[in-house]
């Protein structure tokens, strides 16, 4: 590939096209070998790539924190030098490394990454999905929910929960299934559960029945209508939740009562493509009480600003900026 500007205009042109389609929410497995080839097809088409991303609006500090833990570019200049600039004069080794890390780790969860989209099962942007998978278990995935499923040796069933959200039930009491999500692993003979990750984080929720959570090396039995968390300081206590509001969302709902706004705007970013950014920290912790339609996610940001009365900048790619 010549230096000729055309040829440089050209491939940034379709860098711009494949961060369209990761951000559409309807990018397959097929996108993701696609996109690996055509970066690989030369340095110059990785550091396209690379650029495109990172000249997204919003995303510069998150794309250096990105390449920050990065091994192959911790050697690179210090993180002041990790500027839209720095990528662009960097170099192609350094544009490769941040286009594959890029990809693997998608800043502010713009596009998901290649293992979720690889996932046996997965679920788009505000898409619900139901799987029945024997006469007595049945599994429900929310939104942007990748999880692979394996029979287990005892007649059971592993689920492996890579990203998202998912509620198991199970009616009869042969075989155990067994959700794996991260370092969290779930044990039920008979019941319903609910298993969130966000990121590094665990969320696992007893709807119905009894089940063995365990964390690292603490483990806690849950009941029917508790939760217990896992994450960086370890699995937490068992605490009482109401199912009704935190699994709103299987009757395609959203219920918050008293909740802080910047958590509002959490579940939000699950059900909308882009990223809405609360950028108000007095904000933050400002109460909402309101219920949303999945249907019709974007009424929650019509009450955020209308209600609210909390400014909005809209920026390309679906990013809206609050406060």
């Amino acid at each position: 590939m010549s230096d000729h500007p055309t040829d440089t205009a050209a491939l940034r042109t379709q860098a711009q096209a494949w961060l369209r389609r990761l951000t559409s929410g309807n990018a397959t497995a097929l996108d993701a070998d696609a996109l690996h080839r055509w970066r690989r097809r030369s340095p110059a088409h990785a550091q396209a790539f690379a650029e495109a991303a990172l000249l997204w609006r919003i995303m510069d500090d998150a794309a250096r924190q990105a390449l920050a833990r990065s091994p192959a570019i911790a050697a690179a200049p210090p993180p002041r030098a990790l500027r839209r600039r720095a990528i662009m004069v960097g170099g192609p080794a350094l544009a490769a490394s941040a286009a594959a890390l890029l990809v693997a780790r998608p800043p502010l969860g713009l596009w998901p990454s290649f293992s979720e989209i690889d996932a046996d099962y997965r679920t788009q942007i505000g898409e619900r999905r139901q799987i029945d998978v024997a006469g007595s278990l049945s599994v429900e995935m929310n939104t942007r929910t990748s999880l692979d499923l394996r029979p287990a040796t005892d007649g059971g069933t592993t689920v492996n929960l890579i990203a998202g959200e998912v509620t198991i039930a199970k009616a009869d009491i042969r075989g155990d299934i067994t959700v794996r999500a991260g370092g969290t692993i779930v044990h039920m003979r008979q019941g319903c559960l609910d298993v969130r990750k966000d990121g590094e984080t665990v969320h696992v929720t007893c709807v119905e029945g009894a089940l063995d959570v365990r964390g690292g090396a603490r483990a806690e039995s849950l009941q029917a209508g508790f939760q217990v968390s896992h994450g960086a300081r370890g699995l937490g206590a068992p605490t009482g939740i109401d199912p009704d509001v935190s699994l709103a969302w299987r009757r395609g709902l959203l219920v918050f009562q008293d909740t802080p706004l910047a958590a509002v705007i959490d579940e939000i970013n699950r059900y909308r493509a882009g990223r809405v950014i609360l950028n108000s920290t007095p904000l933050r912790d400002r109460r909402v009480v309101a219920t949303f339609r999945l249907d019709h996610i974007e009424g929650a940001l019509d009450f955020i600003v209308e209600v609210l009365h909390v400014p909005a900048r809209r920026l390309p790619g679906g990013i809206v900026l609050l406060g």
